[in-house]
């Protein structure tokens, strides 16, 4: 429901040249083909770890790749965004076939989530983005000055460009892990006659995935500065400060995290 803020940034230099990088088409458009690179990257290792031999994945395995290299090639953001929303598409239609179907899921729906797993999924990010935009105020950056995402009033534009290469290695992959593991079945939920609410989560489900969250976030991984074996919650922060250097004109290149 909210969070302490300081009432002032001292980050005013960062800030504006966050504004002059939004402003430059060339260079926002250089640094959100890396971040969806990452993200289409990631996305295919959630979906490759765990075929299990099902046939139909290697149709939407092979679609993703074809739109992750065709992103990088994009003319223009609008264009990219096009390419990363259909290889979306492909994931999450190949995500479906990793989930009995008595769980209802056809594809990633929210405002409000109609179904279980987009109600997981959901609060999964909003723990995500939650972090995230902590350590962007960490660095100085404001997070509702992005590249990618379109800016818009209440919309954490930086936040929700610096989740996209997370929301598969940390947020989908503790959701898949939980329900195919058996530790949150279709008994944690009810179906409701509230078009606001259409689904209801237990207390107990959504502790589940509180728990199993902030363990993933103490898992290691490579780091992309080369530093070795990082947890997740150190790596949030890196990554911020990874963009705010490229927002100083300190680096050129961003490094997303990419999954093995």
């Amino acid at each position: 429901y909210g969070r302490l803020n300081p009432n002032q940034s001292k980050y005013a230099e960062l800030r504006h040249q966050q504004l002059r990088l939004c402003d430059d088409p060339t260079r926002s458009l250089t640094l959100s083909q890396r971040i969806v690179f990452g993200k289409v990257a990631n996305q295919r290792v959630v979906l490759l770890r765990r075929a299990d031999g099902i046939p139909q994945m290697q149709s939407a395995v092979d679609g993703m790749l074809q739109m992750g290299k065709r992103g990088e090639s994009a003319v223009d953001l609008d264009q990219l965004r096009g390419f990363e929303g259909k290889a979306a598409a492909y994931y999450f239609q190949a995500l479906r076939l990793l989930l009995d179907p008595a769980w209802g899921f056809e594809a990633r729906k929210y405002f409000p989530p109609p179904d279980p797993i987009n109600a997981l999924l959901s609060l999964a990010y909003s723990l995500l983005r939650k972090d995230v935009e902590a350590n962007l105020q960490l660095t100085g950056l404001d997070s509702y000055l992005g590249f990618f995402h379109t800016l818009g009033y209440d919309r954490p534009a930086l936040a929700l460009d610096l989740m996209e290469e997370f929301r598969p290695a940390i947020a989908d992959g503790v959701v898949l892990n939980l329900v195919r593991g058996g530790q949150i079945t279709l008994n944690d939920f009810v179906t409701t006659n509230d078009p606001d609410l259409p689904v209801r989560m237990s207390r107990e489900a959504a502790d589940a995935l509180l728990t199993a969250y902030e363990q993933r976030l103490e898992e290691k991984i490579e780091a992309p500065d080369g530093s070795g074996k990082t947890p997740y919650r150190r790596v949030l922060e890196l990554q911020a400060r990874q963009i705010a250097r490229i927002v100083r004109g300190e680096a050129a290149d961003y490094q997303p995290v990419i999954l093995r």
